[in-house]
């Protein structure tokens, strides 16, 4: 988040210096960036959970422990999806305030809007050589209304900065689309739960259920699609606005680059691979309801009366 909106520091000979180590950690981001990360990731967790439990019962398999398991993670789900939602908005905004080129990527968004609002562009091809978008269907105010909460707000374009700060306009306005738009397919798939749930069928929907089981790795590309779109926007900055990402590259060898990177990959792959065995193999044998259920324990002095 420092790399994003930098705080908390001065410039000495040249060095970021710091000022304020809190200033620093709780920088303009910080905590938006932090809530919408954390929720991102329950809410994978909860869909994963949801998917995998639809799975087993889709197999009529341990139904009872399954049914329990969706149901859990549907709650948890229904509570998250609509907040990630939410967030996304505070996010969206607070990068408007401190990264107003970072948001005009985001959105395609090309002419500083002078008379009325800027539209919000649900679908377009983006061309930077051309400064402009193709075959784009827009909301006219949409944007403005987003950003802003008025239908006239000004909304820099993207042709108000130079173009050798101008990040990859076309990898961010997919990135970011494809992103919101899993965050409001959960959403959706939270109000057809709910009206399942209302009619006593959220366990027996077999289209729901499988649903959910395909939805299921969606969560991790929303994650990877968000970390994109924050630091490909980012760019050409490593520190935004202070110092550019070619002023920081490192002196060491490419030789020495490549081989580290090879030993990480292949570290990765071996520990990447024995999770997923050891995860496909548990799923393949089910939930474990031979074990023994542990004796619960009581403090000492208390007295427990035989049944009647």
């Amino acid at each position: 988040s420092w790399m994003q909106t930098p705080a908390g520091f001065h410039i000495v000979d040249g060095e970021f210096a710091t000022t304020s180590f809190r200033a620093a950690i709780f920088n303009p981001s910080t905590l938006v960036r932090f809530g919408h990360m954390t929720v991102a990731a329950f809410e994978t967790t909860a869909f994963a959970v949801a998917g995998i439990s639809a799975l087993f019962l889709l197999k009529d398999r341990s139904v009872p422990f399954f049914r329990r398991s969706m149901a859990v993670a549907l709650v948890c789900a229904a509570l998250f999806a609509p907040l990630q939602v939410y967030l996304g908005d505070v996010s969206g905004r607070q990068v408007f305030a401190q990264q107003p080129l970072k948001l005009a990527a985001m959105e395609g968004h090309w002419e500083t809007n002078t008379h009325g609002g800027a539209a919000f562009t649900f679908i377009a091809i983006p061309d930077m050589d051309a400064e402009k978008n193709f075959f784009a269907i827009s909301i006219p105010d949409g944007l403005s209304l987003l950003v802003t909460h008025t239908s006239s707000g000004r909304v820099p374009g993207i042709k108000a900065f130079p173009k050798e700060d101008r990040p990859n306009v076309p990898v961010l306005f997919t990135t970011f689309r494809l992103m919101v738009g899993v965050g409001f397919l959960f959403l959706f798939l939270m109000v057809w739960a709910f009206v399942l749930w209302k009619r006593g069928r959220i366990f027996e929907q077999r289209a729901f259920l499988w649903t959910l089981v395909v939805v299921q790795p969606l969560g991790w590309l929303a994650v990877e699609l968000g970390w994109v779109t924050a630091e490909v926007g980012r760019q050409p900055w490593l520190v935004y606005g202070l110092m550019r990402t070619s002023n920081g590259v490192s002196p060491i060898r490419p030789g020495n680059v490549i081989w580290s990177l090879a030993l990480f990959i292949v570290v990765f792959i071996a520990i990447g691979g024995s999770y997923l065995y050891y995860v496909l193999r548990a799923f393949g044998q089910g939930p474990d309801m031979a074990s023994p259920v542990p004796p619960v324990q009581r403090p000492a002095g208390m007295r427990m009366e035989a049944p009647r």
